[in-house]
């Protein structure tokens, strides 16, 4: 392996596991086995839907989703009621098609540091 391919290797590394890192920082709420929560795909109409914590209370409004190559919502982009843009991973968002609710297990303030 060539140096510059060795260092690329190390830059990805160290960033993997500075992600790593911050996300085990924040402070996140336990799901319940809910049925009622549903699978977000590229077709879902989350852009422009409110989001809210466990308990209910609204933090922002989503204004895009990145997704995989399978076609599933990885992250939404979040603009915070105080006007800060946050970027919260799938897997730290439910979602109700009925009611259209978008929730995060994230805790308030980590969303608004």
């Amino acid at each position: 392996m060539d140096d510059r391919v060795s260092g690329e290797n190390a830059r990805y590394n160290d960033l993997r596991n500075r992600s790593a890192a911050e996300r085990n920082a924040y402070h996140c709420g336990a799901w319940n086995r809910d049925g009622r929560w549903s699978v977000m795909d590229r077709d879902t109409n989350l852009i422009g839907g409110r989001v809210q914590l466990m308990n209910g209370r609204s933090v922002g409004t989503d204004t895009d989703t990145s997704c995989g190559r399978g076609g599933s919502v990885t992250a939404l982009l979040v603009r915070l009621d105080n006007n800060r843009t946050v970027w919260i991973d799938a897997s730290d968002v439910r979602y109700t098609r009925v009611d259209r609710v978008i929730m995060t297990n994230q805790d308030r303030g980590d969303l608004r540091l």
